[in-house]
């Protein structure tokens, strides 16, 4: 059944032989596509940044504890805490390295830094157990990252 030109809106257009339409995309329409991703992703990169660094400073946070764990394995064993422990019985994450600043026979401290870039949040975090002084405002024995 042939459409009926003669009725009001219902037109056909007629297409010279070889013309058919092309089915795809203009190039208009895939600029606006590309254009709409590059601003999500903007947008998600500026919230994703804070993410990583609470990231990292959660890898600070557990190397703290692990050293603290190793820490009272060797008191229970030699009955003092110690400046330096071997490889064998701490290693901290990747990119993170520790230093233990006082260590005697009644406590210790230490602190330990991220060489990740950080943009929202702290580089170091430190830890003091016993008679050591800390700057936390919590308990001895919490790790404070300020």
């Amino acid at each position: 059944m042939q459409p009926d030109n003669n009725v009001p809106g219902n037109s056909v257009v007629e297409r010279p032989a070889g013309h058919e339409p092309v089915p795809g995309f203009t190039l208009i329409e895939i600029m606006v596509v590309i254009v709409v991703i590059g601003i999500l992703a903007g947008i998600a990169i500026l919230h994703l940044s804070p993410l990583k660094d609470k990231g990292y400073t959660t890898t600070l946070i557990e190397d703290l504890r692990n050293l603290e764990t190793a820490e009272e394995a060797y008191f229970i064993e030699y009955a003092t805490y110690t400046p330096s422990l071997s490889a064998a019985n701490y290693m901290p994450s990747v990119n993170n390295t520790y230093s233990i600043t006082t260590a005697t026979v009644t406590g210790w401290s230490a602190v330990a830094t991220t060489s990740q870039p950080m943009v929202s949040a702290p580089s170091s975090c430190h830890i003091a157990n016993g008679s050591a002084a800390t700057t936390s405002s919590e308990y001895p024995g919490t790790v404070y990252c300020p």
